[in-house]
C-alpha cells in the first residue's frame, strides 16, 4: 500500500517529523511505501503544482 503525507514542512520541523516522517519510516519498515511531501510554498504558482500532484495520485489509485 502506499501512503502520501503532505506536511508543513521539512524534517527539520518537529511537528511534520513526528506526525509523517516517523510514521513513513516505521511504513517503509514494514513492506509499505511512503511519500513525504513538504508544502512549504504558499504561492499562487505552487498551488498548481500540488494540485497536478493530488491528480496523479488519483488517477493512479482509480
Amino acid at each position: 500500500m502506499k501512503f502520501y503525507f503532505f506536511v508543513k514542512g521539512d524534517k527539520t520541523v518537529p511537528s511534520s517529523r513526528y506526525r509523517a516522517y516517523y510514521i513513513a519510516e516505521t511504513l517503509l519498515s514494514r513492506g509499505h511505501e511512503a511519500v513525504v511531501i513538504p508544502v512549504t510554498d504558499y504561492s499562487f504558482g505552487a498551488f498548481f503544482r500540488y494540485f497536478k500532484i493530488l491528480v496523479s495520485i488519483t488517477r493512479n489509485w482509480c
